[in-house]
C-alpha cells in the first residue's frame, strides 16, 4: 500500500487489499424506488414525489452532489 501524508502513520507492506470493497448500506437511488401509497399514505406518497420534480434530485452512483438550486435559497 502506498504511503499517505498523514502524520504518523503506518503501512505494512503485506497490508491486505481485496480491490473493492461491496458497500454496506444503499448506495444508489431511483425514482421507482420512492414510497408509495400502499407503502404509506397517498399524501405522503405524493410529496415525495413532488419533492423529486421540484429538485430534479437523481442518482449517478454513491458520491452523486445534490443539484444546486438557487430559487431554493429564498
Amino acid at each position: 500500500m502506498p504511503k499517505g501524508n498523514v502524520p504518523d502513520e503506518m503501512v505494512f507492506a503485506d497490508a491486505a487489499h481485496s480491490g473493492e470493497t461491496p458497500p454496506l448500506a444503499r448506495v444508489e437511488f431511483k425514482p421507482e424506488d420512492l414510497v408509495t401509497a400502499a407503502d404509506t399514505t397517498p399524501q405522503h406518497a405524493a410529496a415525495c414525489a413532488d419533492l423529486l420534480k421540484k429538485f430534479g434530485i437523481y442518482n449517478d452512483g454513491p458520491f452523486t452532489p445534490w443539484p444546486y438550486h438557487e430559487e431554493a435559497r429564498r
